[in-house]
């Protein structure tokens, strides 16, 4: 690396030095809150990314829990892309009122699992209730 003075005259080149990207999993939910209404429950769907991607595929387990102080639970595993991204449809479909869903790599990275932070969902059937009325 290199930097440019004002009067547009280059520094000395930095010496080498190598860096590390630390990996991490994000968690996207398409929807915070479900409609339970209707013909068919509305399934909120997971989307993610392991970056850096591993090569050629990493394994994700999908995890939710329906209370503050319950432990997670395994409903969906998953393989990632060549780039690290991945999907799982149908997360949602429950008639909890509410839970929480992560992700965990099962690839271990410097001897440990890979999480995502928690993304809260809510089942929503207030306008079932205002509809019978």
């Amino acid at each position: 690396m290199q930097s440019i003075g004002a009067d547009f005259a280059g520094s000395d080149f930095a010496r080498e030095q190598k860096f590390t990207i630390p990996a991490k999993v994000a968690l996207r939910l398409s929807a915070g809150k479900i409609y339970a209404c209707g013909r068919a429950p509305r399934s909120v769907v997971a989307s993610g990314r392991i970056n850096p991607a591993f090569t050629p595929a990493a394994t994700v387990v999908l995890k939710r829990r329906f209370g503050p102080h319950a432990g997670f639970r395994k409903f969906a595993t998953v393989k990632t892309s060549s780039s690290g991204a991945f999907r799982v449809r149908n997360v949602g479909k429950t008639l909890r009122r509410s839970f929480w869903v992560r992700a965990m790599s099962e690839t271990k990275l410097a001897s440990r699992r890979l999480v995502s932070a928690s993304e809260h969902v809510t089942v929503d059937a207030s306008s079932c209730r205002k509809a019978k009325k």
